[in-house]
C-alpha cells in the first residue's frame, strides 16, 4: 500500500522532559518513515534536521 508523505509540526518548550524525550523519538521515526517533519523548540540543545527554532522558516 502507497503511504502518503504528510508534512508534520510538533511542538515543544524544550528539550530536557520526559514528554520532550517521547515527541523526539515520535518525530524521528515519522522522519525515518519519510514523512517532512519539524519539531519545533524555544531552546534545544539538539539540531537534528528536524529540529526548528521558532524564529526559522519550519517548511
Amino acid at each position: 500500500m502507497n503511504q502518503e508523505k504528510k508534512k508534520i509540526l510538533l511542538l515543544s518548550t524544550g528539550d530536557i522532559n520526559g514528554a520532550y524525550e517521547l515527541l523526539f523519538k515520535i518525530a524521528d521515526f515519522l522522519n525515518e518513515e519519510g514523512h517532512e517533519v519539524a519539531l519545533v523548540v524555544q531552546k534545544t540543545k539538539k539540531m537534528l534536521s528536524f529540529v526548528k527554532l521558532p524564529n526559522k522558516q519550519i517548511f
